[in-house]
């Protein structure tokens, strides 16, 4: 197993660099990333917004990985779960890889704080821990230390492209959650009224209600039933 930690500071305020996460793809920075897709968005409480999302890139699979899976495709796909807590102003965000995961684990956590030090940058924390669980262990060194090793040169430029999405945002601290807490909403409505037009054309086909003359929204034993009431 290998781990390491790293730390950096942000010249940029705290809201500043929660925007510029869920804005970081694409760039020049990052061309191995090919896709990032939300799978669940939801408000946890006040202020608080939980998103999970599965990202899709190329990465470079170690030569002797590769013969064990037989494989030489190199596209990737990491789990990510992220928790943005805006009372408390910080952003955490968990990540492994689903790919190779029999074979390979790679989890990282990385955390976005107000810098103690100077509250208008932000102080960004990164653990990492990659494991070889399923090789042979003559070769577990050789590919924890290759993976370790292109690990470090892709933070490398997540990092910068972050910056330079930085230096486009300017949001109020608040803006950010409520952005993405009102997309959460609008989500949430459209899923509810298209639950409701499947379940109405459900009940029009289960009782033909459209094809009845001078249809009334109900079945029709149900509305011979009333006419004879009214009579």
């Amino acid at each position: 197993m290998i781990e390491f930690v790293n730390s950096h500071v942000f010249g940029h305020e705290w809201s500043n660099i929660t925007q510029a996460n869920w804005q970081k793809y694409p760039n020049e920075h990052s061309p191995h990333i090919n896709s990032v897709d939300i799978v669940e968005r939801k408000v946890t409480g006040p202020g608080i917004l939980d998103t999970v999302r599965l990202i899709g890139c190329k990465q470079q699979v170690p030569y002797l990985l590769r013969r064990l899976v037989g494989s030489a495709d190199d596209e990737a796909y990491v789990y990510e779960t992220s928790k943005v807590d805006v009372p408390n102003r910080t952003m955490k965000l968990v990540s492994r890889n689903v790919t190779f995961s029999k074979l390979v684990t790679v989890d990282e956590t990385c955390t976005y704080t107000p810098n103690p030090i100077d509250e208008s940058t932000t102080l960004f924390e990164q653990r990492v821990r990659i494991t070889a669980i399923g090789v042979p262990g003559w070769i577990v060194n050789s590919v924890e230390a290759v993976m370790a090793d292109n690990y470090k040169k892709t933070a490398s430029k997540g990092r910068n492209a972050l910056n330079e999405v930085c230096d486009m945002v300017v949001l109020s601290p608040f803006s950010v959650v409520e952005h993405m807490m009102e997309e959460a909403r609008d989500e949430m409505q459209k899923m509810t009224s298209d639950f409701s037009r499947r379940a109405s054309e459900r009940l029009s086909s289960v009782f033909d209600w459209d094809s009845k003359p001078g249809k009334s929204g109900q079945p029709e034993s149900a509305e011979a039933d009333t006419k004879e009431e009214r009579k």
